[in-house]
């Protein structure tokens, strides 16, 4: 079933299950190519729009995974698109997280969603366990002051395409300091677990609507 108003707008639940394989750049065109293995069960089909690590991209070419071979295709974004996110440092053997858009998401009936690409990098700065918890962690993050606007206290984000909400959120005359929660899903299907390394970035995308079915 449809979702209303969901045009353009990307679910949230983003997994990782891309690898890089090499990314050109056409200088005269000003398009990034990524050429990818797509190990999710999601797939991907020519034409279609989706979220690599929260930054747009069409799906160029597209081949279905057989007993015998893995599914690969490629997708492109701008340079514009791509511009202060860490796609423009991708490099090969890299995972990638998979945004499918809001309608195309059957499996989650209620969805924060998220805007179409990322607009700029927050830092991972550590982790801890969150306190009263034994097993939800707490991960720590940077931005540039900039972004205050859109970090803000139990406000939606998308990082790397997950929706993710903003908690202990505080300032300084050059920084936003906010930390995010991770439950068990969380740090199974995305990035963001113990394993993460610190001083990684990490793509900022603004939240969209809330959806809903029923």
């Amino acid at each position: 079933m449809p979702r209303p108003d969901s045009f353009c707008f990307f679910s949230g639940f983003a997994e990782r299950v891309i690898e890089l394989i090499e990314a050109t750049e056409d200088l005269t065109l000003k398009i990034i190519t990524l050429r990818c293995v797509n190990q999710g069960k999601y797939a991907l089909i020519a034409g279609d729009y989706i979220q690599l690590d929260g930054v747009l991209f069409q799906v160029k070419h597209s081949t279905q995974a057989t007993a015998k071979k893995v599914a690969i295709f490629t997708a492109m974004t701008t340079f514009e698109l791509a511009d202060e996110t860490s796609i423009k440092t991708a490099s090969p053997g890299k995972k990638l997280a998979l945004g499918i858009l809001a309608d195309h998401d059957f499996e989650h009936l209620n969805l924060w969603t998220l805007q179409p690409s990322a607009k700029q990098v927050v830092t991972y700065q550590k982790h801890s366990v969150l306190a009263g918890h034994t097993h939800t962690l707490k991960l720590d993050f940077t931005a540039p002051l900039s972004l205050s606007g859109l970090i803000q206290e139990n406000r939606h984000l998308g990082l790397s395409g997950s929706s993710l909400t903003a908690r202990e959120v505080s300032y300084s005359e050059t920084q936003v300091f906010f930390s995010i929660y991770c439950g068990r899903e969380t740090r199974e299907k995305s990035e963001f677990n113990s394993r993460l390394a610190p001083g990684t970035e990490i793509n900022l995308t603004e939240a969209g609507p809330e959806l809903k079915i029923g």
